[in-house]
């Protein structure tokens, strides 16, 4: 079994290889080492503005390209290293020691499925610590990811005297698909990483992780994860309603932080009162949404499964569209469901949303959180968070990328610190 390779010595080609010795020989190890961060960054900044000229009908590029933004990149580094100059130089810390940021090597990457524009994200990444990358990109993935790349051909970018093309990124990185089943590649690949970025679910996990691999390789896992949401009943209001359906609509729930369930807090004045209006003002919003972002393609048998369900037990209750559009499926079972996706959202009304961090585990990516009283929101943040909970976010930003992702400062583990005494 070969490698299928489509972005080789930065051009967009499709080659074979047999394994990985060629490919990783032509990818520069100098070329972005030598470019100053901010250069670096600006070249960035202008690849997200012209996705939005070509690109932004595909799904995900408006917030790639808005994450994309040079003030956003400046401020994510700044969060990262405190000071992004020790991705340049040697910084003096404190009297008698200096600090730098330098690269790992060869970062090789293997990209969940779910998301094209993952590979993107992770990648950009790698790029701000001047790596070298190799992408294995499902088969399905491949020419979304392709069209994203190729807007770099057509960039170049000078600052303070210096000027970088966007040629140079794509010199330094390499596109590559192999089947999962291949164990040899995998283990090849592993073996060429100087760090291994894992995105995925269980199994590919599970596959990857123990894999031969050099010793001071990194293995950096962004593994399976689940979000939901937690709404108490002062917060109801057609806008929140708008903000969940987005956070549902946005990536059709196949991110880690796409909500699954939402728990409402019920009325102090009246029982099922809260469930009843929030899943009322959803639907409202839903109908309005679904007109403007169309609904991808899928197996929908769990949907039609589900709505039989709800439909034949009398202490469950459902709104849907007529279609198969999105479904609200109301009970009052404080569980985490399995996911159905594809605008398939659960609401269970609970008397104290406290009562939820009883189901947490480290599993819990993001909680979108809606708690009128700072207090209790506190609280709640608090108790979520020590039981596992990676990200408490207010409800309409549950699939922004933001740092930490999943527990991790990701850009600390795609540099090695070195250090250097001075007397």
């Amino acid at each position: 079994m070969s490698i299928q390779c489509y972005l080789f010595e930065g051009r967009f080609v499709e080659r074979e290889f047999e394994d990985f010795e060629i490919l990783m020989g032509s990818l520069n190890l100098d070329i972005l080492y030598r470019q100053p961060i901010d250069l670096i960054v600006k070249v960035l900044a202008k690849f997200g503005k012209e996705l939005t000229k070509s690109l932004l009908h595909k799904e995900g590029i408006l917030y790639l390209a808005t994450w994309l933004r040079e003030s956003n990149l400046q401020k994510y580094l700044a969060l990262n290293l405190n000071n992004k100059l020790v991705l340049d130089t040697f910084i003096r810390i404190e009297e008698g020691l200096a600090l730098r940021a330098q690269p790992r090597g060869v970062v090789c990457h293997w990209i969940a499925g779910n998301i094209p524009t993952l590979a993107i994200f992770s990648l950009v990444q790698s790029i701000l610590c001047k790596n070298v990358n190799v992408l294995r990109v499902p088969k399905e993935s491949v020419r979304d990811v392709l069209d994203i790349l190729k807007i770099f051909n057509d960039i170049s970018v000078t600052h303070d005297g210096s000027t970088m093309t966007g040629k140079e990124i794509l010199q330094a990185t390499s596109v590559i698909y192999f089947p999962s089943s291949a164990v040899d590649l995998n283990k090849k690949l592993s073996c060429a990483a100087d760090c291994k970025v894992i995105w995925g679910g269980k199994e590919a996990v599970q596959s990857i992780v123990p894999l031969p691999q050099k010793e001071h390789c990194e293995t950096i896992v962004f593994g399976p994860k689940y979000s939901f949401a937690v709404v108490d009943a002062e917060s109801i209001d057609e806008s929140l309603c708008h903000n969940l359906a987005m956070d549902i609509i946005t990536f059709d729930q196949n991110a880690c932080s796409s909500p699954h369930v939402i728990f409402c807090e019920s009325s102090s004045r009246r029982n099922g009162e809260g469930g009843k209006k929030l899943a009322s003002y959803l639907a409202d919003s839903f109908r309005e949404l679904t007109k403007k972002y169309q609904k991808v393609e899928g197996n929908f048998t769990n949907i039609l499964n589900a709505r039989g369900i709800y439909w034949l037990d009398p202490s469950k209750d459902i709104l849907c569209s007529n279609s198969l559009d999105w479904t609200i499926l109301i009970n009052t079972d404080v569980t985490l469901e399995e996911p159905i996706g594809f605008r398939t959202i659960f609401i269970k009304e609970v008397k104290d949303l406290l009562e939820t961090t009883g189901l947490i585990t480290n599993k819990i990516q993001t909680v979108g959180v809606a708690i009128k009283n700072a207090e209790k929101k506190m609280e709640f943040c608090e108790q979520a968070t020590f039981k596992g909970v990676s990200r408490c976010v207010d409800i309409g930003w549950m699939n922004n990328y933001a740092t930490p992702w999943d527990g991790i400062f990701f850009i600390h583990r795609l540099v090695r610190w070195t250090s250097m005494t001075q007397t």
